[in-house]
């Protein structure tokens, strides 16, 4: 499939408005290779073109191939662009607190962590457990996720407080 998307995107050139999709087909072909950095390339492209840059979809495959790679950071700054052009998905509030759970988790057991690291990761659980409570009393028309999950999820973080 890599080699059609590649082929795509050479017939496509750089003016052809289809150059996004194939863009975008080759970056997650690239995810599933695991070759992360080539993938992220593409995605940033994809936001450089047009009106990418506000593309909350675009953003998401960021994110998601920002926590594969192993960049928690990036992958949440990726979600709070996102959130900004689509302040009422809740796909991505969730997505937002699971990634400021792992960033605070993973801060916590390091072993070289400072006291103004541990300060941080403390808020960055306590804002993910509040944002996990918050959405677990959501009323969903199309459910994007299992409230139950956001409410074990919550008390997870209030565990990791304790």
């Amino acid at each position: 499939a890599k080699e059609v998307f590649l082929k795509v995107r050479e017939a496509a050139g750089t003016e052809s408005a289809d150059i996004n999709d194939s863009w975008l087909n080759l970056a997650h072909c690239y995810v599933e290779l695991e070759q992360y950095e080539n993938a992220i390339k593409l995605y940033q492209n994809c936001l450089s073109k047009g009106n990418g840059a506000h593309d909350a979809r675009i953003l998401s495959y960021l994110a998601r191939v920002h926590i594969k790679h192993g960049q928690p950071r990036m992958a949440y700054s990726a979600l709070l662009r996102a959130l900004h052009v689509n302040p009422a998905d809740v796909a991505l509030r969730f997505n937002i607190a699971v990634t400021l759970e792992r960033m605070a988790i993973a801060d916590l057991r390091r072993a070289d962590h400072t006291s103004s690291e541990v300060s941080a990761a403390i808020a960055m659980l306590k804002d993910a457990s509040a944002q996990f409570d918050e959405l677990s009393k959501l009323r969903q028309d199309k459910p994007v996720y299992d409230p139950r999950i956001s409410q074990a999820e919550s008390r997870r973080c209030s565990d990791y407080l304790k």
